[in-house]
């Protein structure tokens, strides 16, 4: 069990698992030759601000989606509704939170507003104070002393939550995440709950065979 928001950072960042904000390696954008640690806006499940923040009924229906997943996935792994609903609440809470300054389709297409290149230490002052060099470390980047902030505003958000959100919001946060990624290879109700999100989102009309999964799997 996580029982301090210092133990919750460690294993978010030793497990990989940076469920606010994207973190990788990449060619450094303005010099070819060089490979950076990039950090990149992230922590919206829909994967678009519009989605949160737009009045549109298409919009609107999509988000409400999310919400029946949520619950359907904490009640399929024996949560009360009442408690399932409680989680999907203080999940999408901290989703709203961040699609707020979350950069638009349109203002991720322009190069210039995607990058920006600091040392660690001027990253740390940005996201108000978050240990970046801790957890740079934990994630086996000790020798980082720059990295390219994507999106500031979003991530500065992100890293705020981390450091002053109530800790069972940010393990509902993960618990949710970490049964949403194994839904589609759990048993055939999680697989069958991920189909139908999957449905409302794109439109597919089939689910994948299991041994067509696990053929890609392996591949």
């Amino acid at each position: 069990a996580i029982s301090s928001r210092e133990e919750f950072l460690e294993r978010c960042a030793t497990k990989h698992d940076h469920l606010l904000f994207g973190l990788f390696v990449s060619p450094d954008e303005k010099n070819s030759t060089d490979n950076i640690v990039c950090i990149s806006q992230g922590g919206l499940s829909l994967g678009n601000r519009d989605y949160y923040l737009s009045d549109d009924p298409q919009a609107q229906a999509i988000l409400e989606a999310l919400k029946e997943h949520i619950v359907n996935l904490f009640k399929l792994t024996g949560y009360p509704e009442e408690e399932a609903e409680a989680k999907m609440q203080r999940i999408i809470g901290v989703e709203m939170q961040i699609a707020e300054p979350y950069y638009s389709q349109e203002m991720q297409r322009v190069p210039e507003a995607n990058y920006h290149k600091m040392s660690v230490d001027e990253l740390t002052s940005v996201c108000g104070g978050f240990d970046w060099k801790t957890y740079l470390c934990n994630n086996r980047y000790d020798q980082t002393t720059e990295v390219d902030l994507g999106q500031p505003e979003p991530v500065a958000k992100s890293c705020e939550i981390l450091m002053t959100a109530p800790l069972e919001v940010l393990k509902d946060i993960y618990e949710c995440a970490t049964i949403s990624a194994y839904a589609q290879i759990l048993s055939d109700d999680f697989s069958d709950e991920a189909f139908d999100f999957r449905r409302k989102l794109t439109g597919a009309e089939s689910k994948t065979p299991r041994w067509k999964m696990a053929v890609s799997l392996v591949d």
